[in-house]
């Protein structure tokens, strides 16, 4: 069963018929114009750090008296060495010099030291005997060695020391270095009959006494002392200094190192202290590593300038009440508070800061601590906050956003181990002065943010480790115009571990004097994109491992001054061989691909700066254009591109056919997959050739009946061509213009019949009537000719009547049509 669809063409042609007297021999004939109309159808490797076992330094030897013999015993207490502190140097040399007068009396004592032994010193008899017991009668010491115990060459002997009578100060009130350096002594008993009224110096009175326990004075008058600077440095073994509430000290202006390294010692009685005189605490509690308590609360510290070292490496000290000291006159904090290690709250918030200087190390390893209110704190005069806050890690807020440090000169470790702290407001500090930003910011590993942006660096010499390790960091703003790099000679390990940045733009640093680089992007294990266009890396000298660990690094921008030395120790990484990538690095999108270790081993910035990104595979997309019935009918295109990248295609004008529609993959992003994109095409039933007149001839008049067969021209026959489905179906219609054939001088219609004669079949056309004159099944697109078969007695012919027509030339239109019909499975 079969049905019409639709009328695809019709094709208007004129036909001319002539007719002239038979005796002219006239032949006549027309050209005309067909006219045609169509109907259409986108590791951590751990990294290395700075030990903080012991992160200060520990201030040495308060005199200035290079006749110290005790000087390298000092050392041995403590953990490093650091300057002595000007005002505990004078004070200590002024208490010396007080009491280094002559006297007639003199000390008659062997110098052999071998015991037993005896001996006087002013009117105060001695003796050692072979147990190393000290015995010492009343009377007074008229002379007494400087620096040095009177008793020195026995030192290692003494094991016990007994006052037996009163022993008063005459011309000898310095009682400096009495008894140090004892270090087998155990014991002394009496100690209340050596009378402290009247001395002025007790500075390290028991220094290094190592396996002293117990010192009771029994006496409380120290009115007239003015130092007790290191008075038991180094009583390691000292766990009881009596009942020293009491002590009446109104005058001590140097209290330095007083307990320093009292590593026993569990509480000591200071309560009551009028320490209103006293310059100097530097290093005053010092590595007093087992102390537990100290009441210092109502201490009135109006004349204190330095506080340096002085409850620092106290790690068992749980409380401490500074929070009414007066500091105003206090220029040095640097390691105060450093090591203590169980101390959870500090309260220095109303601390008047304004004259300190250096603040290096104050709060280093206060691991406990949780909160540090310093809002208030005036650092005009601070040129050192190196290490202020190193290791205060459960500290989460530090309010810092007032300070002013125009004067800093160094930062370096000042935030680094703060690994609570999400955000610091420091973003407005004026860093112009600041040299160095070692590790500032080093294992800050809560640290979102980092208030860097508008930092001034011109003076900054040392990068090292600034933000390493910093694995919380998810953005970075290092591109602002006060980040000028133009004096930094060291960036080792900068950004090594900031596992969380994915994107970095240093592109406008100066890296020309830089000579050390080694590690500076290592394991950033999620950075992807790093522009380093305008970093020159000529002066470098170490340079291992740059890019070591930074597996997702994938697009890196370089310029025409960097350099790999040639080399492959800064050991970029190779490119994935995963799907879509090919293992190599590209230069844009299109250029030349290398290895990595080719990439750094001829890289030249004159030729070949610009950004080299992860070769992708090509990947190929195929254009297939086809009928309904699958068949090409136009050659396959291919396009190609890299995975992920976006591709386009456009359907393609096809004589002939109809795009149907366009498909879903028509666009898309080219994948490993092999992608096939078909555009199918509806067939056109056409003609492919029409002729422009049919012409009857010229005839002369005849008396009978004539048929005249229309004469095709040979390059304009009447052919179809059906590109549509096979076995679909299409006819051929003609009609006579309504007037028919019309004389073209007389006007008249010419009476005649115009038949197509297909075979056995005669179809009559009457004017204004379309009559079916061909049908025919496709087996095949190829054309059909129709007019290939007429003749005089077939195809198109038209019948004139004798007698019908004149002589004139007779003009008609002949329509044909087109329509197209398909199987109904």
């Amino acid at each position: 069963m079969q049905h019409r669809i639709m009328q695809l063409l019709t094709i208007v042609v004129v036909a001319i018929l002539a007719l002239v007297p038979l005796t002219s021999g006239a032949m006549l004939g027309q050209a005309a114009t067909t006219q045609t109309s169509t109907a259409t159808s986108s590791s951590s490797a751990d990294i290395s750090q700075v030990t903080n076992t012991n992160l200060m330094a520990v201030s040495a030897d308060v005199s200035s008296s290079s006749s110290d013999s005790s000087s390298s015993n000092s050392s041995s207490t403590t953990s490093s060495s650091a300057t002595t502190s000007s005002s505990t140097t004078s004070t200590a040399s002024s208490s010396t010099a007080s009491s280094s007068t002559s006297s007639s009396t003199t000390d008659t004592s062997s110098s052999d030291g071998t015991i037993p032994a005896s001996g006087t010193i002013g009117t105060v008899k001695w003796t050692i005997d072979s147990d190393g017991a000290l015995t010492l009668s009343g009377g007074t010491f008229d002379y007494l060695k400087t620096n040095e115990s009177p008793w020195a060459a026995y030192s290692t002997s003494i094991t016990s020391i007994k006052i037996t009578d009163t022993i008063t100060v005459t011309t000898a009130p310095n009682y400096a270095y009495l008894f140090a350096n004892l270090t087998n002594l155990t014991s002394i008993t009496g100690l209340s009959n050596l009378s402290m009224s009247d001395v002025t110096s007790m500075r390290r009175m028991f220094y290094n006494d190592t396996s002293l326990t117990s010192v009771d004075f029994g006496q409380t008058d120290f009115s007239k002392v003015t130092t007790t600077a290191g008075m038991f440095d180094g009583c390691t073994a000292l766990t009881s200094i009596g009942d020293s509430d009491s002590w009446k000290i109104g005058s001590v202006t140097d209290m330095s190192r007083m307990f320093a390294g009292c590593t026993a010692l569990t509480t000591v009685g200071t309560k009551n202290w009028d320490v209103s005189a006293v310059t100097t605490m530097d290093s005053m509690f010092l590595n007093c590593s087992s102390l537990t308590t100290v009441a210092v609360g109502a201490w009135k510290t109006t004349a204190l300038t330095n506080s340096r070292y002085q409850f620092s490496g106290c790690k068992e000290l749980t409380t401490l009440d500074v929070s009414s000291w007066n500091m105003s006159k206090v220029t040095n904090l640097a390691n105060m508070f450093a090591q203590c290690a169980k101390l959870a709250t500090i309260d220095v918030s109303s601390w008047d800061t304004s004259s300190v200087t250096n603040m290096q190390y104050l709060f280093a390893n206060c691991t406990a601590v949780t909160t540090l209110d310093v809002s208030g704190w005036d650092t005009a005069d601070v040129t050192s906050l190196a290490n202020t806050f190193q290791n205060c890690s459960s500290l989460t807020k530090l309010p810092v956003s007032n300070w002013d440090i125009s004067s800093v000169t160094s930062l370096a470790y000042t935030f680094s181990g703060c690994s609570k702290v999400t955000s610091i407001s420091a973003d407005s500090w004026d860093t112009s002065k600041v040299a160095s930003l070692d590790h500032t910011f080093f294992r800050c590993t809560a640290l979102t943010t980092a208030p860097v942006a508008d930092w001034q660096t011109s003076q900054v010499t040392v990068l090292d480790d600034l933000f390493a390790n910093d694995t919380a960091l998810t953005s970075l703003n290092l591109t602002g115009t006060s980040w000028n790099t133009a004096k930094v000679t060291s960036m080792k390990e900068m950004l090594m571990s900031c596992t969380g940045l994915e994107t970095l733009n240093l592109s406008t640093w100066d890296t020309s004097k830089v000579k050390a680089m080694d590690n500076v992007f290592s394991s950033m294990s999620a950075l992807t994109t790093l522009n380093l266009s305008s970093w020159n890396t000529a002066a470098a000298t170490t340079y291992a491992d740059v890019f070591t660990g930074d597996s997702k690094l994938q697009h890196l921008t370089l310029g025409t001054d960097f350099t790999f030395h040639d080399s492959t120790s800064m050991n970029l990484n190779t490119p994935s061989t995963t799907a879509p990538y090919n293992g190599t690095w590209q230069k844009g999108s299109s250029g030349d691909t290398y290895s990595a270790a080719t990439l750094m081993t001829t890289y030249d910035g004159s030729t070949m700066a610009g950004t080299y990104n992860w070769a992708k595979r090509i990947y190929t997309v195929t254009v297939d254009y086809v009928n309904g019935d699958g068949e090409t009918i136009a050659p396959s295109e291919t396009i190609s591109g890299t995975a992920d990248e976006t591709y386009e295609t456009t359907a393609k004008s096809i004589d002939g056919y109809t795009l149907s529609s366009t498909p879903d993959n028509a666009t898309g992003t080219y994948t490993e997959d092999a992608i096939t994109v078909t555009y199918v095409y509806s067939g056109n039933l056409f003609f492919n050739s029409t002729p422009a007149t049919l012409d009857f001839g010229s005839h002369p008049l005849s008396a009978t009946t004539e048929i005249y067969s229309a004469a095709v021209p040979s390059d304009e026959p009447l052919q179809v061509q059906n590109n549509g489905n096979l076995n679909s179906t299409w006819t051929l219609t003609a009609e006579l213009g309504t007037v028919g054939f019309v004389g073209e001088n007389t006007g008249k219609k010419l009476d005649a019949t115009l038949y197509y004669q297909n075979g056995s079949t005669q179809t009559t056309l009457a004017p204004g009537v379309a009559a079916t004159v061909h049908s025919q099944t496709t087996t095949s697109h190829a054309g059909v000719n129709i007019s290939e078969t007429w003749s005089s007695d077939s195809g198109l012919l038209l019948k004139v009547p004798s007698g019908a027509a004149e002589l004139d030339t007779y003009k008609g239109t002949i329509s044909w049509q087109l329509n197209n019909t398909v199987a109904n499975n």
